[in-house]
């Protein structure tokens, strides 16, 4: 019995310690994000000073407890020792209380310090790498740090390099909206940057005219994106249905089906054609059924 009882007070003070750890020991990375999420435990905190402190609490709070029920214990020793050595005593406490201020005030600005440090090496090491979008973000984060301003300006000076040298190549996708960003914030760069953006924005007009121009000469088929159904050869559907139960059924599992039909002139159905779209694309092989017949 004491065996077990002895057991569930263990399991109590290791939890205690845990939610001391936890909560106070701890703060979010972003600022009242927790309020307004569910944060993670540890994925969501950065630990504090405190919790810098408490983590090694295991080696400091038994000591400190003996030292308080041996004081307890031999109080009479105690209470002579500090009257007759008061003094060494006080200047002891106070040198303890000083260097645990230090520690507490410092730890927090060497530990910036050290993040700062850390970010600018991952800055400069992009920037080696060519990695002109990671480095930028990462100077931008120590912008007083070192040399920061002069890479900064190193990489637009990159960027306005060749970024036209991509729209020349018609190589206008992926990243190109971030550099042609980028650079529109540096004032000796914006009006040619202006020209580029419009240079952009014709090329792709272009692209899209010649993309829904050939989409329009192609049948629906296996894989096609919902989106462009419509805009195939076969045009709008004249009707579109869901399965029963469709809004209560899994993502994998949901279809709709897409129907055109075709009738002549004295309203008789000549054609039907069909095909079903199953998670945001063309399910299997669409199909044309034809009814009537002229002679």
């Amino acid at each position: 019995m004491a065996g077990c009882l002895g057991f569930i007070m263990l399991v109590i003070v290791i939890w205690v310690w845990f939610l001391i750890y936890k909560y106070i020991g701890h703060t979010p990375l972003v600022n009242d994000y927790c309020i307004y999420f569910n944060c993670r435990f540890p994925d969501h905190y950065k630990r504090n000073w405190f919790g810098d402190i408490w983590i090694y609490s295991p080696l400091w709070l038994p000591v400190l407890i003996l030292l308080v029920i041996w004081i307890k214990n031999n109080w009479k020793f105690v209470k002579e020792a500090v009257l007759t050595r008061k003094f060494k005593i006080a200047a002891t406490i106070f040198s303890l209380g000083l260097i645990a201020a230090l520690y507490i005030f410092i730890s927090p600005i060497i530990k910036e310090k050290l993040e700062i440090k850390r970010t600018y090496d991952v800055a400069a090491l992009a920037m080696k790498d060519e990695d002109y979008l990671s480095a930028l973000d990462n100077f931008e984060k120590v912008v007083d740090y070192k040399d920061s301003t002069e890479q900064i300006d190193k990489i637009h000076s990159k960027l306005f390099e060749f970024v036209p040298v991509l729209i020349e190549e018609k190589r206008i996708y992926g990243n190109m909206d971030v550099y042609l960003a980028i650079l529109s914030s540096v004032p000796k760069y914006k009006n040619r940057v202006n020209e580029m953006i419009k240079t952009v924005e014709k090329v792709k007009a272009d692209d899209l005219s010649a993309a829904r121009d050939k989409l329009r000469r192609t049948e629906p088929y296996e894989g096609m994106s919902e989106y462009n159904i419509s805009l195939s050869s076969w045009g709008p559907p004249t009707e579109v249905n869901k399965d029963v139960n469709y809004d209560a059924m899994r993502e994998d599992r949901k279809v709709k089906h897409y129907k055109w039909i075709e009738k002549d002139s004295l309203g008789r159905t000549i054609k039907i054609k069909t095909l079903m779209v199953k998670q945001g694309h063309v399910w299997g092989e669409p199909k044309v059924h034809h009814y009537y017949q002229n002679n």
